[in-house]
C-alpha cells in the first residue's frame, strides 16, 4: 500500500514492532480532540490504530498507510465504586489505572506483563493474566467508532453484542474503541506475598502447577530451556502469589515509560553475544537463588515483575528478539516435551527465558489464544537459527493439537494459523468483513494472518 501525504496534519515515520523484526514507514497523525479523530477516520480510506505501540508483531502500521495514534485518548472519565465500575479511555495505560485504583482500595485483573500497556491494547489482544483470565470477563461495556458505521454503543447484552467478541483480540481490526466500562475489584491486601518453590524439570510442571493453582490465586513459574541434560531441561521455579494484608516498606508506583523506539535504541546489533542465553538463565537462577524462599512485594511491584527491570529487552539492541507462546493440551504436554528437547538439543537456540502457567478455561472465539492446558513461553535473540528453530516449533503445535498465540510471534505464517484455528480463522474472516467490508483497517499483522 502507498498513499501520497494525507489531507490532514501528519508525519512520514517509521514503526517498528516491540520485538524489533518488523518496520513500516507510514504517515502518521495525532488527533488531540474527537471530532479531529472521527474526522481523520472518515477520510482516511485505510489506516492503522497505535496505542502504546507495545504489540510484538506490528499491529500499528501498514507499509505507506495511514497510522492514527490514541495518545491524547488516556483520561479516567468516571468512577463508581458502588458498582466496581470504571469507565477510561483507550490509551490509559493498565499502570496509571492500576496506581489510580490502588490509592482507593480496589484492585484491577487480569493485567499484562508490562504497566506501559495501554488499555486500548489489551482489548486488541485480550490479555490473559499471570494464571488465568482474559481481559474481555473484565469489560462490561465500550464504545466503537468505525467510519462507515459511527459510534456504537457494544455491550453482550444489546444489538451490538456480534462486535464484543469481534474487537476483543480483533488487533484493532472493528475500529477505534473510545471508552471501555471495566469491572473492578475490591482490593484483598496491601501486599503481595510470592512463594518461590524448586521444579525439577518441564515434564513434571503440569502436575506441581495444578496442585498450586488450587492453593493459590496466581501460580507460573521460570523455565531454564537451555539445560543440555534431560532430567534437568526445564528445570526452574514455580511462582505462588496471594494477597496479605502485610505492609511493605516500599510502594513503587512509579514504572518506565517503556516504547518499542526506546527499546531497541542502543545500537545497531544485539548486545547479546552468541550462547548467551544459557549465562542469562544462569544468572537469573542465581539471582532467585539469593532472595528469600518468601517475599513480600507491594502491590504494584508484584503485579509487574518486569517493571523496573527493562534492560532484559534492551539488551537485544535493534536487531530485537523474537517470542512464541503455545498452548499445549495437558494429554500431550509429555509427548510434546519429549519433541521440544530434542529440537531444542539439535539447534540449540539463545533461548534467554522459558515460562509456563495453566489455562483452565475455553473461550472458543476467533483467534483468542484459549483452550484447556499448558501455556509455554519462548523468548530468544532475533536470529536466523531462532527463525529455524521457531519453524520446528510450529510443527510440534501442529503435531501435538495445540494453539499458537498469533499475537505474540511476528513470522508466525497465515498456514500455520490456518491449520491450528481453523474454522475459528475462517469465522474472524467472514465476520470481519461482513461488518467491514471495505476492510478500512489495515496493519503488517492483520496483512498477515487474513491471507
Amino acid at each position: 500500500m502507498s498513499i501520497e501525504s494525507p489531507p490532514f496534519p501528519s508525519s512520514f515515520s517509521q514503526l517498528v514492532s516491540f520485538d524489533g523484526t518488523e518496520k513500516a514507514e507510514v504517515w502518521y497523525t495525532k488527533p488531540d480532540r474527537y471530532h479531529s479523530l472521527f474526522s481523520t477516520l472518515k477520510t482516511a480510506e485505510h489506516f492503522s490504530i497505535q496505542g502504546a505501540g507495545l504489540s510484538l508483531p506490528l499491529a500499528s502500521a501498514a507499509e505507506g498507510g495511514i497510522t492514527v495514534s490514541s495518545e491524547a485518548f488516556n483520561r479516567i472519565l468516571s468512577f463508581d465504586p458502588e458498582n466496581l465500575e470504571i469507565t477510561v479511555e483507550p490509551n490509559l495505560r493498565v499502570g496509571d489505572l492500576l496506581k489510580f485504583l490502588l490509592r482507593r482500595g480496589y484492585w484491577f485483573s487480569p493485567l499484562p506483563g508490562h504497566p506501559n500497556i495501554s488499555i486500548g491494547g489489551c482489548i486488541g489482544f485480550n490479555i490473559h493474566g499471570k494464571s488465568k483470565g482474559y481481559f474481555s470477563q473484565s469489560i462490561k461495556s465500550f464504545m466503537l467508532y468505525q467510519p462507515d458505521h459511527g459510534e456504537l454503543e457494544v455491550r453482550q447484552d444489546n444489538e451490538h453484542a456480534f462486535l464484543f467478541g469481534l474487537t476483543l483480540g480483533g488487533a484493532g481490526s472493528t475500529g477505534f474503541v473510545t471508552q471501555v466500562t471495566l469491572q473492578i475489584q475490591e482490593l484483598e491486601g496491601e501486599s503481595l506475598k510470592k512463594k518461590k518453590l524448586p521444579l525439577a524439570n518441564l515434564w513434571e510442571a503440569p502436575e506441581q502447577l495444578e496442585t498450586l493453582k488450587t492453593l493459590h490465586a496466581q501460580v507460573y513459574s521460570w523455565n531454564d530451556l537451555t539445560q543440555k541434560d534431560r532430567l534437568s531441561f526445564g528445570k526452574g521455579t514455580l511462582y505462588c502469589e496471594d494477597f496479605s494484608s502485610a505492609v511493605t516498606s516500599t510502594n513503587s508506583n512509579d514504572f518506565t515509560r517503556l516504547t518499542a523506539k526506546n527499546r531497541g535504541h542502543v545500537r545497531p546489533g544485539s548486545l547479546l553475544a552468541p550462547m548467551m542465553g544459557r549465562k542469562i538463565n544462569r544468572a537469573y537462577s542465581i539471582k532467585e537463588s539469593l532472595k528469600e524462599t518468601v517475599e513480600t512485594l507491594d502491590a504494584f511491584s508484584g503485579a509487574f515483575p518486569i517493571s523496573g527491570n527493562e534492560i532484559y529487552f534492551h539488551l537485544f539492541g535493534a536487531k530485537g528478539y523474537r517470542e512464541s507462546q503455545l498452548l499445549i493440551p495437558l494429554d500431550n504436554w509429555k509427548a510434546f516435551c519429549d519433541d521440544l528437547y530434542l529440537i531444542t538439543q539439535k539447534a540449540l537456540p539463545d533461548i534467554t527465558l522459558g515460562s509456563l502457567k495453566l489455562f483452565n478455561e475455553t473461550y472458543d472465539n476467533y483467534l483468542n489464544f484459549t483452550h484447556k492446558g499448558v501455556v509455554l513461553a519462548i523468548n530468544a535473540v532475533a536470529n536466523p537459527k531462532t527463525l529455524s528453530y521457531f519453524s520446528e516449533l510450529d510443527k510440534l503445535v501442529i503435531r501435538h493439537q495445540g494453539l499458537p498465540n498469533v499475537y505474540k510471534d511476528s513470522r508466525l505464517s497465515s498456514d500455520v494459523i490456518e491449520q491450528t484455528y481453523g474454522e475459528r480463522l475462517h469465522r474472524f474472516k467472514r465476520d470481519l468483513l461482513q461488518f467491514d467490508k471495505r476492510r478500512r483497517v489495515q496493519s503488517a499483522f492483520l496483512q498477515r494472518i487474513l491471507k
